[in-house]
């Protein structure tokens, strides 16, 4: 299901909507006759997004009890619908270790998404990804970190304000080595021709993963992970400057829209089957996906 923001709330999402669109288009015009009008092919790909974490309550059914948004006050009303309109109707198929007489309680992460409307002073917003994680899982059955050291901002991206996010993936043994790394996808917050962007990609992609085959991880001792061969890991990697001290106060910036060219999604080698879009993930943390999660088997849009 699509809401159209025009019709749905006419307040703060609204302006924030123009605004964003609006500055997506500034790029676009700054830089057009340079690029030959590549540029403007390049923003019409542009979405824009927010990420919303919560807590979701799945009965032994599969259907929905009951859940709760963080920070929830600081969520525009349209946002709140929207998800009040869909997620009591999802319904699931429950990992089978599952207790069958008992709720399970699951963290929630979702990425709405909103694209202008073609020829129209208005914006769909949905529910694009979602992702859950046992909030309940046991230390020793989960993997962690246990050597992270952030990549370096490649000089050349600091210098072009190269902005956005890598989604990684990693392969890992039992001792918790990574054996092998693969940029899946990278979001960029600049706006350029394809090739430029293609050049800005691989920039971030390179750091991300010269970093990544540092890192060393602690393996489950127990539960299913603790069986797993050679793991496979998730994680989003944030490139971000900042120098407007506004934003700085803003400490993690819960809610607010960011609006970006989505780059083209690609299947790590070893992968066998398609693990579905990595965006509802939160940036900088580890997604084990030998885990077992609930599936979700109605469509994210069912208000």
């Amino acid at each position: 299901m699509n809401v159209i923001l025009r019709d749905l709330e006419k307040g703060e999402e609204f302006r924030e909507m123009k605004r964003l669109w609006f500055g997506v288009c500034l790029m676009v015009l700054a830089s057009v006759v340079m690029a030959g009008g590549t540029r403007l092919a390049m923003r019409k790909l542009a979405e824009s997004s927010t990420q919303v974490t919560g807590t979701i309550h799945i009965a032994p059914d599969g259907s929905v009890h009951d859940y709760a948004l963080d920070k929830s006050e600081r969520l525009s009303p349209g946002i709140r619908k929207l998800i009040a309109d869909n997620v009591p109707n999802w319904r699931f198929q429950m990992p089978q270790e599952a207790e069958p007489s008992t709720d399970r309680q699951f963290e929630m992460s979702l990425l709405l998404t909103a694209r202008k409307n073609p020829d129209a002073d208005s914006y769909s917003l949905r529910i694009r990804a979602a992702n859950f994680r046992d909030k309940l899982q046991p230390a020793d059955e989960r993997i962690t970190a246990t050597l992270f050291s952030p990549p370096k901002y490649p000089p050349a991206a600091v210098r072009m304000n190269i902005q956005g996010t890598v989604y990684v993936v990693l392969r890992i043994d039992r001792q918790g080595k990574v054996r092998d790394a693969f940029a899946e996808q990278v979001n960029l917050t600049v706006l350029g021709t394809e090739n430029e962007m293609n050049k800005a990609r691989g920039m971030l992609a390179q750091s991300a993963l010269e970093a990544a085959r540092g890192w060393t991880f602690k393996v489950p001792t127990k539960g299913e992970g603790a069986h797993a061969e050679l793991p496979t890991l998730r994680m989003p990697i944030s490139y971000h400057l900042s120098s407007n001290p506004e934003e700085a106060k803003d400490k993690d910036g819960y809610g607010k829209w960011e609006t970006y060219i989505p780059g083209p999604r690609m299947r790590a080698p070893w992968v066998a089957e398609d693990l579905g879009a990595p965006d509802a993930l939160l940036a900088n943390q580890v997604y084990d996906l030998s885990s077992r999660t609930p599936r979700l088997l109605t469509s994210l849009d069912q208000g």
